[in-house]
């Protein structure tokens, strides 16, 4: 019998009200940079700079999210605040990258063609979306390709 990624990981479901107040952090979050802090960085930074920034903190907070899942930072009694910064990270991370590069797609089309080049940005952002959750299933499932993808399993 293959364990399930709650097995693996000694994860404990989130129950309807906690979910809601995860994914209204995560509102406030993208609120917080999209409302401000883009238009600063852009000021201060490019468009490139802004999605360099952005790609770093998201890369920063995947690290995070490994390592939290893994156990392997110190305090177990502090998993809220521990999600609450990674989550933090990733969220801003994705909040700079996502205007970031929209901005030169509309900048770059001509004045009959923006709406077509920044639909095209977000369509592919949305297959992107959507191939990176069939590409990677959470650990200890089973990929699409029926290959299992979780190491501890033994591949």
């Amino acid at each position: 019998m293959i364990p399930s990624g709650k097995q693996l990981l000694g994860v404990r479901l989130m129950s309807i009200m906690h979910s809601r107040l995860a994914f209204s952090y995560i509102g406030v979050c993208i609120i917080l940079v999209q409302g401000g802090l883009v238009n600063t960085a852009l000021r201060r930074f490019d468009e490139v700079g802004a999605l360099g920034f952005g790609a770093k903190l998201l890369v920063i907070g995947q690290i995070l999210t490994v390592v939290m899942a893994m156990g392997s930072i110190s305090g177990n009694g502090l998993q809220l605040i521990q999600m609450l910064i990674v989550t933090t990270t990733m969220w801003f991370g994705f909040g700079f990258c996502n205007p970031a590069h929209s901005a030169p797609a509309s900048n770059l089309a001509g004045k009959t063609s923006i709406g077509g080049a920044l639909g095209m940005v977000q369509g592919f952002g949305s297959l992107g979306y959507v191939g990176g959750l069939i590409l990677a299933p959470p650990p200890g499932c089973i990929s699409w390709a029926g290959h299992i993808i979780h190491p501890a399993l033994g591949l």
